[in-house]
């Protein structure tokens, strides 16, 4: 079933793109830039971050050095390198070339090969339920000794992430329960166990900047991709990523669940496509359902990327960080593979309700 579907368009040009993303609230350029990124559509991700830029000012830096962290990661040091000295130089009240730094760094990040696992080694190591006595273990260790479990190669890989978590000191958003850490000591640890001091140095810059506890999971995610399995060289795989649909310039991957657009339209859709409605009625609570239908949503066609690092174990981890992802919203695990599936297969009727609704806020702004 794809009730709705539209023909997609080509990606339009990018003076045709100028004109509408001038136009986005903050949540839609952020939303669209990082997609962009993803993607490696270079002129619609600049021209989002300039938006961000005249929206939110020197947010932009914190926003560019996230996404670095979150979708680059390991599979260009260089690149996210790159992200973290220039936006720090900005942070520090650099020469006031703002649009050029933007450009620069917005480009690295669209061109370099992609790998999204701090994200979900973040996510598995905080939320998802079967590593709760690893949590319980950490926990009710001291600062040294989980600096000492961070860095063993020894230990399943997210009880590291979990220890260089706690050990960090950095809480996630709105918790209480790392309490007080040694970052310094966390990264000296890390060095001595063979990590490259360049990407320390990032580690270092974005904890501070960002305060995201996913930050730390880089140096935990560099070991264990090239320094466990020697007989497995990572490597770059080029992804086909399907067409995607434009109205007046505007892709509409950029409303997603955090836009205001996108929450209304993942709403009607949870309960006009019929096999949506029956597919997620079956798993998950009433009251649950539209958080569980965005998040399928963002699976779709927010997450893909263009260019992707591969490594032994990238995608056990990407299974744990998905299921990580949807176990707030009530869904079994055994069942999130099948959520995903039936949103995908209705993307054109989740389209067009995004479409018929960007429409209404191109009217009244008329």
């Amino acid at each position: 079933m794809n009730n709705g579907s539209m023909t997609p368009t080509k990606n339009p040009s990018f003076e045709f793109i100028d004109n509408f993303i001038n136009s986005a609230d903050p949540w839609q350029a952020s939303s669209l830039l990082q997609k962009a990124i993803r993607r490696g559509e270079y002129d619609i991700a600049v021209q989002a971050a300039y938006r961000f830029h005249t929206l939110r000012g020197n947010a932009i830096w914190r926003r560019l050095l996230i996404i670095a962290f979150e979708d680059i990661g390991i599979a260009s040091i260089n690149a996210i390198t790159f992200a973290a000295l220039a936006c720090d130089a900005k942070w520090r009240g650099g020469a006031d070339k703002s649009l050029a730094v933007i450009a620069s760094v917005v480009r690295c990040l669209c061109d370099g090969p992609k790998d999204r696992s701090t994200d979900y080694l973040a996510c598995a190591a905080r939320k998802h339920s079967a590593f709760e006595p690893l949590r319980c273990r950490v926990g009710s260790s001291s600062v040294d000794e989980r600096i000492t479990m961070a860095v063993s190669l020894q230990l399943p890989l997210v009880l590291r992430g979990v220890a260089a978590w706690y050990s960090s000191g950095i809480e996630a958003r709105g918790e209480k329960r790392v309490g007080a850490g040694n970052l310094a000591g966390l990264l000296v640890s890390f060095a001595e166990a063979g990590v490259p001091r360049d990407l320390l140095e990032i580690t270092s810059i974005a904890c501070r900047r960002t305060r995201e506890p996913m930050c730390i999971m880089l140096p935990v995610l560099w070991m264990e991709a090239f320094m466990t399995s020697p007989r497995f060289a990572p490597y770059i795989q080029d992804k086909k990523l399907s067409a995607s649909e434009y109205v007046h310039g505007m892709p509409l991957y950029c409303f997603d669940k955090h836009t205001r657009i996108g929450k209304l339209a993942i709403t009607r859709f949870s309960v006009q496509n019929a096999e949506v409605a029956d597919c997620f009625n079956h798993y998950i609570p009433d009251f649950r359902i539209r958080d569980a239908v965005a998040m399928a949503a963002y699976y779709v066609d927010a997450v893909p990327i263009s260019r992707q690092l591969v490594w032994a174990g990238c995608a056990e981890l990407e299974r744990l960080g998905t299921e990580s992802d949807f176990e707030p919203c009530g869904a079994p695990l055994h069942a999130v593979s099948k959520l995903i599936k039936v949103v995908r297969n209705n993307l054109g009727h989740l389209n067009a309700i995004r479409r018929e609704l960007f429409m209404q806020q191109i009217s009244d702004m008329d």
